[in-house]
């Protein structure tokens, strides 16, 4: 039986290498590794960092919660819900976020004049 060499998980015998795919994965994105995730998702309390609704790690494509980091310097901010990982990653792709922030509120103001 072979198992991982940062999170003890087993591993199938043909698997090339001594680390399972999460870790190799955790660590070549995010320089994290399973335990290093799971740490990070208990110390969230289990909860989505931006929502704080309730999330599941390591269960499947997209479903699990998403390591959310900034782009630019690589530096991971926590974990998120799939949606939330979505919406903010659209947001940050498209616009700066506090020019974002002030179209929302300009918009959102015209409502209240409309009504």
């Amino acid at each position: 039986m072979r198992v991982c060499k940062h999170c003890g998980d087993e591993m199938p015998e043909n698997k090339q290498g001594y680390q399972c795919n999460r870790c190799i994965n955790g660590m070549r994105r995010y320089g994290l590794n399973k335990l290093q995730q799971e740490t990070l998702y208990r110390l969230q309390g289990g909860l989505c960092a931006f929502c704080f609704d309730p999330i599941e790690m390591h269960i499947g494509s997209g479903k699990s919660g998403c390591i959310d980091h900034d782009h630019q310097t690589g530096e991971v901010r926590g974990i998120l819900c799939n949606e939330c990982n979505i919406t903010i990653g659209k947001i940050e792709k498209r616009w700066d976020l506090d020019k974002f922030l002030e179209k929302l509120n300009v918009y959102r103001r015209r409502g209240e004049v409309a009504a």
